[in-house]
């Protein structure tokens, strides 16, 4: 097993730098699966998550060569649950791709494969788990297969992968619990990183900021400097008969 070379090493930075700034729901977004297409040399890459026990589709992203649309029908549904029972039997460290299931003439000729194979035409595809089971980037091929590199390359990645996925998957659990209790009248919440900046803020958190301090994002140099100063008490700020209280 060799190593990657520098300007591989290099995209993977650069990968990484930039998932690490999106604002999305999803972890991945359209640009960063068209980078990860250019490292790989592959037509086509997609992001998808499911929901098995409820049979919804959390995330689905694709890179700019797909339109992003998926409609899952119940055959579809099966189709994967038996698909991803087969990967789990021959998985290497989460990493699976139809070649290690077939020889490439058969694959080439679209003898035996899924129908829209034939019709993408598509040889190969590389599955890599970052989560549980259907969270995981789909990486297709239409010219030849995936190779060593390629396996080193995405297992170099992996372990990021999987640390932004859980770190979207707090976020996004966060959203719907504090969406569940945010209305005009609740408290707003805010999240911070840990420069101090805003990670997360609730619709009544935007709403009483903006009013009172005129932003909710970036902080307001009031809250910051509250922060800074230690918060032991409430900062309060009155304005137009009316009062902000935060701790």
């Amino acid at each position: 097993m060799g190593r990657l070379l520098t300007k591989d090493l290099q995209a993977i930075v650069a990968f990484l730098g930039d998932a690490a700034t999106t604002e999305e729901p999803a972890p991945f977004t359209r640009e960063l699966l068209d980078q990860l297409a250019a490292m790989l040399g592959c037509e086509y890459a997609v992001y998808n998550e499911f929901d098995f026990a409820r049979r919804t589709v959390i995330s689905y992203i694709t890179c700019s060569a797909e339109d992003g649309v998926l409609e899952m029908t119940d055959a579809d549904w099966e189709g994967l649950v038996a698909e991803l029972a087969l990967d789990r039997e021959i998985e290497r460290d989460g990493i699976v791709s139809t070649s290690d299931r077939s020889p490439h003439e058969q694959r080439a000729s679209f003898d035996g494969v899924a129908p829209y194979c034939e019709e993408f035409g598509i040889i190969d595809t590389m599955c890599v788990r970052i989560g549980p089971p259907g969270a995981r980037f789909v990486l297709n091929r239409c010219e030849r297969d995936f190779d060593d590199r390629d396996r080193r390359l995405m297992r170099e990645l992996q372990p990021h992968l999987v640390e932004l996925w859980m770190k979207a998957s707090v976020k996004r659990r966060l959203r719907v619990a504090l969406a569940a209790l945010d209305d005009d009248d609740a408290d707003g919440v805010v999240f911070l990183d840990t420069h101090g900046d805003v990670e997360f803020a609730s619709a009544s958190a935007h709403k009483l900021l903006q009013t009172h301090l005129g932003r909710a994002t970036p902080l307001p140099t009031e809250v910051a400097r509250w922060r800074e100063n230690g918060r032991d008490t409430p900062l309060i700020v009155s304005r137009n008969g009316s009062r902000l209280v935060v701790r």
